[in-house]
């Protein structure tokens, strides 16, 4: 096994990707619901009848301020937002601008953006 592959399989097998940070379906479903099946770094809407594993439409938990940066990773609602499972790839584990966050720690939706009629 080469060392790549080692390092999934050790992380697997020590629990690290494991049922910790698992989100379970009904909260999945609130913050979806919340959010309003729109995607909170793009403002297009999620197709939750997308293939969660292939389709970049699908919908996807998005952490606010990535697991990466934190010492305790943050599963609470408020780190948590709807994202495509595409914008959330494409994020990684970059922060937003500070003049795109709101009050609440969510992203405006791309329409409702400062100087996002500007071009209109």
């Amino acid at each position: 096994m080469c060392s790549t592959h080692y390092s999934y399989w050790h992380r697997r097998q020590s629990g690290a990707w494991g049922p910790q940070w698992g989100i379970p379906l009904e909260r999945r479903l609130a913050i979806y619901e919340r959010d309003g099946w729109t995607c909170q770094i793009c403002g297009d809407p999620v197709d939750l009848l997308a293939d969660r594993q292939r389709d970049d439409a699908a919908p996807s938990l998005d952490h606010i301020i990535p697991r990466s940066l934190q010492a305790e990773p943050d599963h609470s609602d408020s780190n948590l937002r709807l994202a495509h499972r595409g914008c959330n790839a494409r994020r990684g584990a970059q922060l937003d601008p500070p003049e795109e966050v709101t009050a609440d720690g969510r992203t405006p939706a791309r329409g409702s953006r400062p100087g996002a009629d500007a071009h209109a």
